[in-house]
């Protein structure tokens, strides 16, 4: 979902300027120019244009900022982080620009997931105030929500931008600030929150921890719930309650070193090697996201699956008419905590369904300075609960190979690899799990 909405966003034709933004003939046409070249997909050139109108107005112009930051997330999404990052660094060292370029490289490490020293920073520093964009103080909550978890200092830092910025600034921010305050068990200011603003009541009760709060209050018609909506909460509330007991069945079986587990990627070095047989001979086997099980890829990846890996909505349309004893586990990092149930609803109608714990979550991150791959995430929680991955066929895995120009990253599509994950570091990861024992951050 979260790739979905980044392509979004990165595709979006920016907003036509106000007029106190084009106060001259000439920077109406420069700006128009610039949007030309973004629609064409001349990012490199638009974000140029952009970052000279910035410099030559000397002030932060909104259009040309917008447009700047959407063209440098589509050049970060085709794998150049660096160069994506370079106007927002040069920028920041310009006299009047120190704030809004901070925003803007906040939001770009974000949807780009690079968990590091300059992001910590960049965080730390957006939190403490003053707060100036909803997106980049959302951007700052979600990055140090991940990396460590629902703390009380997060929901006072993202309760007091809400306050801060006026009610325009408070909704923005109330799709990551209420299931903050549900995580936390804040439920008084939960209620506030729900109860002056009802669009966002219907927008976050699909969220396990909110529709938890929500139906299992003390008084839940306190947040100004209809009947309907409280329906619809304490269903969600249940939905949770499943995904989490079904979790606890699946990683118990899952643990038992007895129980043989295939994991399959999609890489495609396993071509020729003829383990199709091989993984099917397992007591499970794991696939991740799309897949191909037919021919003529049978020979050398197998037919059968036991669980599927995958986003919610990536998930409901590969399962399709998969046998419903196909067990699914949506990823996603603090997924019970962050995520909306929406897309798990529709799949548990047909399979049983879980999340991963998010025990791991904060210790994955730091070790790869970004967030894991989906076939690396289940990995490091077959070691965790295992002590190690003897036992566990790693089939399909390359990592580091599908970086090349020449080489796809799956072997059924041609398809470029996911420029968030640190394919490098999670060579690396991979080599540690597979060597002996659970390493220490999956212990």
């Amino acid at each position: 979902m979260r790739d979905q909405t980044r392509r979004r966003k990165a595709a979006r034709t920016p907003r036509p300027a106000p007029a106190g933004d084009t106060d001259t003939a000439d920077l109406k046409l420069r700006l128009s120019a610039a949007g030309d070249r973004f629609r064409a997909g001349a990012f490199a050139e638009a974000g140029a244009l952009c970052e000279a109108i910035l410099l030559d107005t000397g002030r932060p112009v909104r259009v040309a900022a917008d447009i700047l930051e959407r063209s440098m997330l589509a050049i970060a999404e085709a794998g150049a982080f660096d160069a994506a990052a370079a106007p927002w660094q040069r920028l920041a060292t310009v006299a009047g620009f120190e704030a809004m370029a901070a925003d803007h490289l906040m939001v770009l490490r974000d949807e780009m997931a690079r968990f590091d020293a300059t992001s910590d920073a960049l965080a730390a520093q957006i939190l403490a105030g003053p707060f100036r964009r909803p997106d980049a103080v959302k951007a700052a909550v979600r990055y140090t929500w991940i990396r460590d978890g629902a703390t009380e200092a997060l929901a006072d830092a993202c309760l007091r931008a809400s306050a801060e910025g006026g009610p325009s600034f408070a909704r923005r921010l109330g799709r990551v600030l209420a299931p903050l305050l549900a995580a936390r068990g804040r439920h008084a200011a939960l209620a506030d929150l729900l109860r002056a603003a009802p669009e966002l009541r219907a927008a976050t009760l699909s969220n396990a921890a909110v529709a938890r709060a929500i139906s299992a209050g003390d008084a839940p018609e306190s947040v100004g719930a209809s009947a309907e909506e409280l329906e619809a909460a304490a269903g969600y509330a249940a939905l949770g309650g499943a995904m989490t007991a079904e979790r606890l069945d699946l990683w118990r079986e899952l643990a038992d070193p007895a129980i043989r587990i295939a994991v399959v990627g999609n890489s495609p070095n396993g071509l020729g090697k003829g383990e199709g047989a091989a993984i099917d001979g397992h007591d499970h086997v794991v696939r991740f996201n799309r897949h191909a099980l037919g021919e003529p890829f049978r020979a050398d990846y197998g037919s059968r699956t036991t669980i599927l890996v995958s986003g919610g909505e990536l998930a409901d349309d590969v399962l399709g008419g998969a046998d419903p004893a196909v067990r699914v586990i949506l990823s996603g990092l603090r997924f019970m905590a962050m995520r909306r149930l929406g897309a798990a609803k529709a799949i548990a109608a047909r399979h049983r369904v879980s999340c991963f714990a998010e025990h791991l979550d904060g210790q994955l991150v730091r070790r790869l300075a970004a967030v894991p791959s989906a076939g690396l995430y289940m990995l490091a929680h077959l070691a965790h609960v295992r002590g190690s991955l003897a036992g566990v066929g790693c089939f399909g895995f390359g990592f580091v190979d599908q970086l090349q120009e020449t080489v796809s990253a799956h072997y059924f599509e041609s398809a470029r690899p996911g420029f968030r994950h640190n394919w490098i570091a999670e060579k690396a990861a991979f080599d540690e799990l597979r060597a002996g024992p659970a390493p220490e951050w999956c212990a």
